[in-house]
């Protein structure tokens, strides 16, 4: 007998096993059985006795062999979102756009001045290495010595030995020079005129602003002068009112005084 069946068999050859294990190690194949249960398994009497052992099994442990999803029980009170639970702004659109950009730019504005004064007490405190100064104070200049050139030495020569060659060269140089000379001088009498016209038209343009600043200086004084005259004309017309209401006031209290007067001589009599 084999260590797996000596483990489940008890005195005498009989196995310990129930229906509901034999059930267990043929589902989920766990070992091979026993001949015991190999027989009663071929048994009608057995095969009717395990068929309730297994109905009892799937009643009682049915959760462990089923296979669908699990339906958990639904929320109560719960509804499904609706965009009504969104509020109503409470306050202007451009008010709280205003506001956040005030925010905003003053902390631009503090971080640039931290990154200024950062980067300054940075560059004053921290030594960058930079280039020697002796690199930067030394002057190199650069001296080339004269070659002999024979062709110049035979040009010499030749000119030594005919002077009137080196006359003939230097009419055309003298008329290219005459010639660059003009054109020069041409161009410097194009760039005065082009300059005393530019002047001319810059004191045309002072002109006509100080003609305009002068006619608007005026337009102003004769409406200051209209709103005084005008200021003027109603202070006249006010006191004139005041006068005519202190007139007739003082022509009510009269009138008054006088029927006093005459109901107070009436009432004598």
């Amino acid at each position: 007998m084999s260590s797996y069946q000596s483990r489940l068999t008890g005195v005498g050859g009989v196995c310990r096993r129930r229906g509901a294990d034999i059930y267990r190690s043929v589902m989920t194949t766990t070992g091979p059985l026993c001949r015991y249960h190999q027989c009663i398994l071929r048994s009608p009497v057995q095969q009717q006795s395990l068929r309730g052992s297994l109905a009892e099994l799937q009643a009682g442990q049915g959760r462990n062999i089923h296979t669908s999803s699990r339906r958990y029980k639904a929320l109560e009170n719960w509804k499904r979102p609706s965009i009504e639970e969104i509020g109503t702004p409470k306050e202007s659109w451009k008010h709280v756009f205003d506001r956040n950009q005030k925010r905003f730019n003053l902390q631009l504005a503090v971080g640039a001045v931290a990154f200024g004064l950062s980067s300054s007490v940075f560059f004053a405190s921290v030594e960058m290495n930079p280039s020697p100064e002796y690199l930067k104070s030394v002057q190199y200049s650069t001296v080339l010595r004269p070659v002999d050139d024979p062709s110049s030495a035979d040009a010499e020569e030749d000119e030594a030995s005919n002077p009137s060659n080196g006359d003939d060269q230097q009419e055309p140089v003298a008329l290219v020079n005459s010639t660059i000379e003009a054109v020069e001088k041409a161009a410097d009498d194009e760039a005065a005129s082009k300059a005393a016209e530019e002047e001319a038209a810059r004191k045309a343009a002072e002109e006509e602003a100080a003609k305009k600043a002068e006619e608007e200086e005026a337009a102003r004084k004769a409406a200051e002068e209209e709103a005084a005259k005008k200021a003027a004309e109603e202070e006249a017309a006010r006191k004139a009112a005041e006068e005519e209401a202190a007139k007739k006031a003082a022509e009510e209290e009269a009138a008054k005084n006088a029927a006093e007067e005459e109901a107070a001589k009436k009432a004598a009599e």
